[in-house]
């Protein structure tokens, strides 16, 4: 992995909370709060993404239709399953 490389200061408590939780996970400290910052940055993208959708009711309201439309679509399509080689 490249990229920026930086250091931080945690109390000795979480540095062993989390170097607990990282072996317990199978993966180095490292990858653990990589992947903890990255949940954490996808979590705020979920919060800003849904106060957008509230401060927009009528794009939130298409989108909805939007989606019943298609689930409805998708409900009334026929699906024979798989077919038997020998039949074609």
């Amino acid at each position: 992995m490249s990229g920026m490389k930086t250091t931080i200061a945690l109390p000795d408590d979480l540095y062993d909370t989390v170097k607990h939780w990282a072996s317990t996970d199978g993966t180095s400290i490292n990858s653990w709060m990589h992947k903890a910052i990255e949940r954490e940055a996808f979590r705020r993208r979920c919060v800003a993404h849904g106060q957008w959708m509230d401060a927009n009711p009528a794009v939130r309201d298409e989108l909805l239709a939007q989606a019943e439309a298609a689930a409805q679509e998708i409900d009334g399509l026929q699906c024979d399953g798989p077919r038997d080689a020998a039949a074609r």
